[in-house]
């Protein structure tokens, strides 16, 4: 089981946040993703619709094709001063994303990066912002 993390701060999260997860993978956190629903009210499954969300839950693994398009496609799913919080595989997995990449990735795309956070035993995430 994961260790119990502190959404509230970590994410800036409530009740009233509206959550959307894209990109979820085969071996993603369950217990982050329940720690999710549990602590918003308006958690959206991946395959929902939504004109605007306050927080996109990207997971990313190093072979899912462009990491530019995916957070490209959460930017425009985000409210003003929304967030996206990137899910990629620990160092050390043979998918990992290097921390390096997701940097110049988001200067790119003028986020900035407010926080890299363990989220399970397989997994960290990434907090951008705009």
């Amino acid at each position: 089981m994961t260790a119990v993390l502190d959404l509230e701060a970590l994410l800036n999260l409530s009740r009233a946040t509206v959550v959307l997860e894209l990109n979820w993978v085969d071996g993603a956190d369950d217990d982050f993703r329940q720690a999710l629903r549990a602590a918003s009210s308006a958690y959206l499954e991946p395959s929902a619709q939504t004109e605007a969300v306050d927080l996109v839950v990207v997971w990313w693994r190093r072979h899912d094709g462009d990491l530019s398009d995916s957070l490209l496609d959460a930017l425009r799913l985000l409210t003003d001063g929304g967030a996206i919080c990137l899910a990629t595989p620990k160092p050390g997995s043979p998918e990992y994303v290097d921390a390096i990449d997701i940097s110049d990735i988001a200067k790119d795309l003028n986020l900035r990066q407010t926080g890299t956070f363990v989220i399970g035993p397989d997994w960290r995430a990434t907090k951008l912002q705009t």
